[in-house]
């Protein structure tokens, strides 16, 4: 399951999408008929914010090289109360 958030929502590039183009106000194209839902989500049903189609699109082909980026970040080392180790 490629799903990045504790419920399960999305993937992160999903997450990068909706960012972008609602929470920055960059042009681009979003899409999630899920928050259409009035009862469920009232301020993205509401707003349109759940179907946005910024013209120019100026987000969407930059997207995939964020996503690399993303992956190319090496993790951090776990500190050594989280693994029980004596030696950090």
């Amino acid at each position: 399951m490629n799903l990045h958030t504790w419920k399960g929502f999305g993937s992160v590039p999903y997450w990068n999408a909706y960012v972008a183009a609602t929470e920055m106000h960059g042009s681009g194209t979003y899409f999630d008929a899920r928050l259409a839902n009035a009862e469920q989500f009232p301020v993205a049903a509401r707003s349109g914010s759940w179907n946005s189609r910024g013209t120019p699109d100026r987000v969407t082909a930059k997207l995939a090289a964020l996503h690399f980026y993303q992956l190319a970040i090496p993790p951090p080392e776990p500190r050594a109360w989280l693994t029980g180790s004596k030696n950090s």
